[in-house]
């Protein structure tokens, strides 16, 4: 299931940027470096304080930035989306606000999104060995409206969205009603209590994704 069809393309803006901290890990760096190579190809619409091309582009949503820059996002066929570090089982917003607002994002961050994330739903810069090789995956998507459609128009999660909730409820009730540890039954677990607790943190993130933007939409 996805949240949307769009069936024109054409009718959609390139790219956005929307970043408003240049000191905020190793990709705050790397992500202006890619989305300055990118706009060579073609304009990269920047409305933040990172690259800003745009005066005001933003507007809040009865007080909410995010509504904002989820309806600012619609407009558009790719979203840059680069988390500030690259973590196992880090993974925010960045991504699901895309996902959310019907754009495929063209992520980089955690190593392990795919665990959750459906690889076919957008663009991971950990399957190219280099950002050109990345570059030339967007202009080949964003000349083929048929691939383009069929990324946009997969599901973004890889599970079963009902299970999964069932799953969580499950985790948490042992969590409050037993007393277990969080990382002796986390879902999210990978190698090491470090990753786990960065895990809880998405499992939370994931939980109130799943309630507000699929289950409802169904």
């Amino acid at each position: 299931m996805r949240l949307r069809n769009i069936d024109n393309p054409e009718n959609r803006k390139f790219c956005n940027f929307i970043y408003f901290n240049i000191n905020s890990g190793a990709g705050a760096i790397i992500r202006s470096e890619f989305c300055k190579k990118l706009s060579e190809y073609k304009h990269v619409d920047c409305p933040g304080y990172v690259l800003n091309n745009m005066k005001n582009a933003i507007e809040p949503r009865n007080g909410n930035w995010r509504k904002g820059k989820q309806q600012f996002i619609k407009d558009y066929k790719f979203t840059i989306a680069f988390e500030n570090t690259c973590n196992n089982g880090y993974t925010t917003e960045k991504l699901t606000d895309a996902f959310i607002s019907y754009s495929i994002p063209i992520y980089w961050g955690n190593p392990l999104v795919t665990r959750d994330f459906n690889p076919k739903a957008f663009i991971n810069c950990n399957d190219f060995s280099s950002f050109d090789e990345v570059i030339e995956y967007v202009k080949f998507l964003d000349n083929n409206d048929s691939l383009y459609l069929e990324m946009l128009n997969s599901p973004p999660l890889l599970f079963n969205p009902e299970q999964r909730e069932k799953e969580l409820e499950n985790f948490l009730y042992n969590i409050i009603e037993k007393g277990n540890k969080p990382f002796q039954k986390n879902l999210f677990y990978t190698e090491n209590a470090l990753t786990s607790k960065k895990s809880n943190s998405l499992g939370r993130r994931m939980k109130n994704f799943i309630r507000k933007h699929v289950l409802q939409n169904k």
